[in-house]
């Protein structure tokens, strides 16, 4: 069996046409060079190169091994890129809050994808709550959340993105012809809200609650969409991230009610176990993350 350096004298020696370029360019002696080629030659029982003059010539049999020689080099340089760079990482499973908004975290996968195209990107939606659970139970590599109220000493949340929190409704609403709305002309508004527990709506109740007025919740849902359409069909007024509601907005089909006395925000969070141990592409989907 010839050794993966004498395959390379191989190959370097028909790159260069030259023994004695080759040699330098392997850091080798001009006879070690050409032993290493007479003991390939040996070993198949076959001539790779002809002498005439000065000049050297490939065979056909040396043809034949450099095609061969290229695809080994070739497999080889791929299997080191996955064991080394990508460390036998073969996919990465994310959690994603049900208000954190999809359409961000399918722009992060696709920017990823053009750096790291053979590893599978799943995606798990669900409440902070259940991602907390999967997240200690190391069912996921990170997460991406709201704020949590109060969070488990086991895990670190990391700020990334903040995010306004609006107040929405259909744009035959009454209060849409209102100017210098105020958060008291809320008040007696029929509401529609994520569950109880949601970050935002913890937020909202907490801010009416701070200024004595009551909420009548009319819906309540874990799906945004079902609250943007009661709020299209006139409803209720909707308090969503901006972020989920933006195209409505921008399409027309609801509109924002710019309240001028009070404003909320939210953070979205990459959150990780404390002990989490971070692959290369891991760690690059995070950072893709922390730069949007």
């Amino acid at each position: 069996m010839i050794s993966n350096r004498q395959l390379e004298v191989f190959v370097t020696v028909y790159e260069e046409k030259s023994m004695t370029n080759a040699g330098k360019k392997l850091f080798m002696t001009q006879p070690a060079v050409s032993q290493a080629i007479r003991e390939i030659e040996a070993y198949y029982g076959v001539t790779l190169f002809e002498r005439v003059g000065s000049k050297l010539y490939v065979t056909r049999s040396g043809e034949t091994m450099y095609f061969y020689a290229k695809r080994i080099f070739t497999l080889f340089e791929e299997m080191n890129t996955e064991m080394c760079n990508v460390q036998g990482v073969r996919e990465i499973t994310v959690g994603v809050n049900i208000s954190a908004g999809t359409e961000l975290v399918r722009t992060y996968i696709n920017r990823f994808h053009e750096e790291y195209p053979q590893i599978k990107v799943r995606v798990k939606v669900s409440r902070s709550s259940v991602l907390e659970k999967w997240l200690k139970e190391q069912e996921l590599d990170f997460a991406i959340w709201e704020d949590l109220v109060q969070k488990a000493d086991y895990l670190v949340q990391e700020p990334y993105y903040k995010d306004k929190i609006v107040v929405v409704a259909s744009k035959d609403h009454p209060l849409v012809a209102r100017e210098n709305l105020v958060l008291k002309d809320l008040e007696n508004q029929p509401f529609l809200l994520r569950e109880r527990g949601a970050g935002v709506r913890e937020k909202f109740e907490q801010l009416m609650r701070l200024n004595d007025m009551a909420v009548d919740i009319l819906w309540e849902s874990t799906s945004t969409k079902a609250l943007v359409k009661a709020a299209q069909e006139g409803y209720g007024i909707a308090v969503l991230p901006y972020l989920l509601v933006k195209e409505y907005v921008e399409n027309g089909s609801l509109v924002e009610l710019a309240i001028t006395d009070v404003s909320l925000k939210r953070n979205l969070n990459i959150v990780y176990h404390k002990d989490k141990v971070f692959s290369e592409p891991l760690q690059r989907l995070m950072d893709i993350v922390r730069e949007s």
